[in-house]
């Protein structure tokens, strides 16, 4: 699943950029600020998401990849035990 960015704006300075995509789940929105829309941008070609961003948490990222809040993705693929 790859997430549907609704919104795309201007960061709080020059090279960022705000985006902001819905959760699967509950259809909230996720707002992710001030991203290097450089990185964004090599992402998008096909840059593997933690090579682009090896200090951003993987919940941020799969937030990033897929849309969902951290608490809705536990909801819907709970982790084995």
């Amino acid at each position: 699943m790859v997430a549907r960015f609704s919104d795309m704006r201007q960061g709080s300075r020059a090279g960022l950029i705000t985006v902001t995509t819905s959760c699967p789940r509950c259809e909230l929105p996720n707002t992710l600020p001030d991203l290097d829309n450089e990185k964004f941008q090599r992402w998008l070609m096909g840059e593997l998401i933690q090579s682009v961003w090896p200090d951003m948490s993987p919940s941020m990222r799969e937030t990033l990849m897929s849309g969902y809040h951290a608490e809705c993705f536990a909801l819907d693929f709970p982790e084995e035990k």
